[in-house]
């Protein structure tokens, strides 16, 4: 109740609005170490909704058992220069943080689809060098039906990055070749960045 107050309070006052009019330019350090980009894993769920509110003039709300804030809502991140539409969420175990992570996505139209692929290719090679000039060493799941499927140890919390296409629509005609795209494909490439911190089970994840 407290906290909700506070916020209302800086809403009234427009300082939220004001922050939340432009992307919050991180670091892959504060995707892997950051709760909605802004707080601190070690804070706690009141901090975390707070530290977001306050950034994105819009408390997380809950679904599915976790907490979200959304594009929608005013989230909005860039990294390296690259803004693309985005979704974040936290999992607590009573007021501990449990599992956080990031969904970006890359939509395209038919006749834009080779652009949304440069757009993903450039955000998620940019992300992995990163991580592996942290020192992060990453491991691909040969068996994996994404694109890719990444996982690795950042301070002793276990992180994973997934790559995959959601296809909306295409027609697949009888003379199609083997792995070549349709002409009318249309839909989306969707990065998913989780993090569990290392006392909790990897079913606290984002894929779950």
């Amino acid at each position: 109740m407290k906290y909700t107050l506070i916020l209302s309070l800086m809403m009234i006052l427009g300082i939220s609005a004001a922050k939340a009019g432009d992307p919050l330019d991180v670091n892959a350090a504060d995707l892997v170490g950051k709760v909605y980009g802004v707080a601190d894993a070690s804070a706690n769920r009141n901090e975390c909704r707070l530290e977001a509110g306050e950034r994105f003039g819009y408390m997380p709300a809950n679904e599915d058992g976790a907490e979200w804030i959304n594009s929608t809502d005013g989230f909005a991140v860039r990294y390296s220069g690259m803004a693309p539409e985005a979704d974040a969420m936290a999992r607590y175990d009573g007021n501990k943080v449990a599992g956080y992570g990031y969904i970006f996505y890359f939509p395209y139209e038919a006749y834009a689809r080779k652009l949304a692929d440069s757009a993903q290719c450039e955000f998620c090679s940019t992300l992995l060098q990163e991580l592996t000039d942290m020192a992060i060493s990453m491991y691909s799941d040969p068996m994996t039906d994404a694109i890719f499927d990444m996982s690795g140890d950042y301070n002793g919390n276990d992180i994973s990055l997934t790559l995959r296409e959601e296809i909306d629509h295409e027609t697949i005609t009888p003379d199609q070749l083997a792995g070549s795209v349709p002409a009318d494909r249309c839909g989306r490439f969707v990065l998913l960045v989780s993090i569990v911190p290392d006392a909790y089970p990897l079913t606290a994840s984002l894929s779950e």
